[in-house]
């Protein structure tokens, strides 16, 4: 009696197959961040010019063009070859270039509110704000690099708005603070978002492949079964190679199950399938349980010449099992009956025919005495 085949209900899921998911997500939306981060950039960089102390205006574009190289250049390398490095290394190097465009924002807003008027120092803090909510929204796959961005941004700024002559100033940093700490609420809840809906992604698919698996496979045997078998075959045919089909049906299994019971017949199944993978040397072949106590094996670009031989080591590594059989008027073990069919040049309208020529070679042998194979030519 077969095993019925059971639902995969829980998955194992790795904490390091979200990070590698989160990590590609952040690089997706590199190019959204470089593009907002050279905007800005362009525009400050106008504006202030000229305004500024030199000192100030190059240590803010020094740490602005920093940040936009080094998150230019992990792009580039990220996308040649994400296996370069691990994927906490590649985050760390995100974040610091969110800490250096922090730096570069504050920078900014706390020389403009010391050397400029108010008006001034409002589009400076604009600025910041915006950068703050790019980052937010771009990503939130890593509450760190948002919160990091958002701190080294705001946070030495509000004190210098605070304690500013302007009382617009003022009522800006406090503004400030209370979106520092929205955005830092904000990044924590979509990020926790974003890594529920990729952990339920990867559940979802690995159960769908294991649900797909399962439908092909024999749960008894751990072979494929006919359906998937069906569909080697009709790619085997589209090929358009010379192929092999042999059967292979365990002998006098009846007597057997009669004799030892049924849990003892699954057993020897199991075993007669271990032999008959044992027994093939190909690369790649393919086999399945045909059905009950049938066998199928089905061999891609194999030369007729060869069947012989492969039928012949089929019924040895069976015997070589020794399964003992009480029942057989074969011999004290399980041994099989074998036939096999040969197509040279098939097509999708031969394979029903191969089966046929198979199943018609595999009568033969049983017909005369059992554990022997019979080949049929169905070109």
């Amino acid at each position: 009696m077969e095993d019925k085949p059971t639902v995969a209900t829980e998955i194992d899921l790795k904490p390091e197959q979200v990070d590698v998911r989160l990590t590609a997500d952040l690089f997706d939306q590199s190019p959204t961040i470089l593009l907002g981060t050279a905007f800005l950039g362009i525009f400050c960089g106008a504006f202030y010019w000229g305004q500024l102390p030199v000192l100030f205006y190059v240590a803010w574009l020094c740490c602005l063009s920093a940040a936009f190289v080094l998150r230019l250049v992990l792009l580039v390398l990220y996308r040649s070859d994400a296996q370069r490095l691990k994927t906490g290394a590649w985050r760390n190097g995100l974040a610091i270039s969110a800490g250096l465009q922090g730096i570069a924002g504050s920078t900014l807003t706390i020389s403009a509110v010391h050397n400029l008027s108010p008006d001034a120092a409002v589009v400076a803090l604009a600025s910041l704000i915006g950068t703050v909510g790019i980052s937010v929204a771009t990503s939130s796959a890593s509450v760190v690099i948002t919160r990091l961005l958002t701190l080294l941004t705001l946070v030495p700024v509000v004190p210098v708005l605070l304690l500013s002559e302007s009382q617009a100033l003022q009522y800006l940093g406090g503004l400030s603070f209370v979106f520092v700490f929205a955005m830092s609420r904000a990044s924590g809840r979509i990020h926790h978002t974003v890594r529920n809906s990729i952990e339920s992604s990867y559940r979802s698919e690995a159960l769908a492949a294991s649900l797909y698996q399962q439908t092909r496979i024999d749960p008894l045997t751990g072979l494929l079964n006919r359906r998937a078998l069906n569909q080697s075959l009709a790619q085997a045919a589209n090929s358009g190679t010379q192929v092999g089909l042999v059967l292979c049906d365990v002998d006098y299994f009846k007597q057997y199950n009669d004799s030892l019971g049924h849990q003892a017949g699954d057993e020897c199944l199991k075993r007669v399938a271990i032999a008959l993978r044992g027994a093939l040397r190909a690369s790649d072949p393919i086999v399945a349980r045909f059905g009950g106590e049938e066998f199928a094996i089905l061999l891609s670009d194999c030369p007729a010449e060869q069947l012989e031989d492969i039928c012949s080591r089929l019924r040895n590594h069976v015997v070589d099992e020794r399964i003992p059989h009480p029942s057989s008027r074969v011999g004290p073990y399980v041994t099989v009956s074998v036939g096999a069919a040969h197509l040279h040049e098939p097509t999708a309208g031969h394979t029903d025919r191969l089966i046929s020529h198979a199943d018609s070679a595999l009568y033969e042998a049983k017909a005369a005495g059992r554990n022997r194979s019979r080949i049929r030519l169905a070109a």
